[in-house]
């Protein structure tokens, strides 16, 4: 039997947040849609520990991939089935938290696999693809996908904030474990598509 065919399989979104407002209000949308949420966060916040689990960084910002690897060594920690990572300024797949869990399973029946909602088509397309799909920026994997990620987590951790979704599309590629979900979109209202204010922690992870 595949982990799919498990009861009530937890799949849990994992991002960090450096405003409460924003963080609140991302876990708000995720949790309508069915899922889990961890978030990570600079001081906690009790609006958002009654929607989520909060996790507070024991240390200054150490970059976006050293700190989303830690966050979803945790949501394992703490019984997630399937993670999906991203940011709090992205919104949910419509279809929700099952049924993503379904077409991840469906694919990836042993929880081993990348799979990228690869919907949104912002951005100019590069090679016929457009962002979502030529990089990992919110993939959705299983614990055994571990046995075969970096040593240090999903994402390679050499990075402070950009490359290494695009080095992890290429490094599940490489191994066979890459899947593109186009009916799957996780809209991103990122600040360089004028869809939010550039806040000046922005600035800081370039």
């Amino acid at each position: 039997p595949s982990l799919a065919d498990a009861p009530q399989m937890k799949h849990t979104f994992v991002y960090p947040s450096a405003l409460h407002h924003l963080g609140q209000a991302c876990a708000l949308v995720w949790k309508a849609k069915g899922y889990e949420i961890l978030v990570g966060l600079d001081t906690d916040s009790a609006a958002i520990q009654k929607l989520a689990h909060t996790v507070v960084f024991p240390r200054a910002f150490r970059g976006y991939y050293k700190e989303i690897n830690w966050l979803v060594d945790e949501a394992f920690e703490h019984g997630a089935d399937l993670v999906t990572v991203g940011g709090d300024d992205q919104f949910p797949p419509e279809q929700g938290a099952q049924w993503v869990t379904d077409a991840y399973f469906s694919r990836w029946p042993s929880g081993d696999g990348v799979m990228q909602a690869a919907g949104d088509k912002q951005g100019s397309p590069i090679n016929g693809l457009h962002n979502a799909a030529r990089i990992c920026g919110s993939p959705t994997f299983g614990q055994n996908w571990m046995k075969y990620a970096y040593h240090c987590g999903p994402f390679h951790d050499g990075y402070f904030s950009f490359f290494a979704d695009e080095d992890l599309w290429n490094f599940a590629k490489l191994h066979n474990r890459l899947s593109l979900h186009f009916d799957i979109t996780i809209d991103h209202a990122h600040w360089s598509f004028g869809r939010a204010v550039r806040q000046p922690y922005h600035e800081a992870a370039q």
